[in-house]
C-alpha cells in the first residue's frame, strides 16, 4: 500500500514523507514547486519506497494522467493533502493564485 502525497517537496510535505518513510512506508508524491523545491526532498529522493513527479494538480488532465502511474504502481491506501498556496500576501494581490493553487488543487 502507497501512501499519497500531494505538495510533497513543500515544508510540511516534505517531513511528512521522510517520516512516514521510516515507518516503512511506500510514498508517492505529487509536487508542482511553484513553493516547496526538489531541494526539500533530498533526505527522501533516494529512498527506495519513495516516488516523485512534478505535477500541476490544478491541470485536472496532467494530474490524472500521473496518477493513473500511482495506480498501476500499487494501491494507495491513504491520501495527505498539502498543496496550497502558502502565499498569503501574494494570494490577495492576485486572488487567481489561491483559486489555481488552492481551491483548484482540492477540486481536481
Amino acid at each position: 500500500m502507497t501512501i499519497f502525497i500531494t505538495g510533497v517537496a513543500g515544508f510540511i510535505g516534505c517531513n511528512l514523507a521522510a517520516a512516514l518513510l521510516a515507518r516503512g512506508q511506500s510514498v508517492s508524491g505529487f509536487d508542482n514547486l511553484s513553493r516547496g523545491s526538489t531541494a526539500n526532498l533530498d533526505a527522501v529522493m533516494r529512498h527506495p519506497q519513495f516516488r516523485f513527479e512534478t505535477v500541476d494538480l490544478a491541470d485536472a488532465d496532467a494530474y490524472r494522467r500521473a496518477l493513473r502511474d500511482v495506480h498501476a504502481a500499487g494501491s494507495v491506501s491513504e491520501v495527505w493533502h498539502m498543496a496550497a498556496n502558502s502565499d498569503i500576501p501574494g494570494g490577495i494581490a492576485d486572488p487567481g493564485t489561491d483559486l489555481r493553487d488552492t481551491f483548484m488543487t482540492t477540486y481536481n
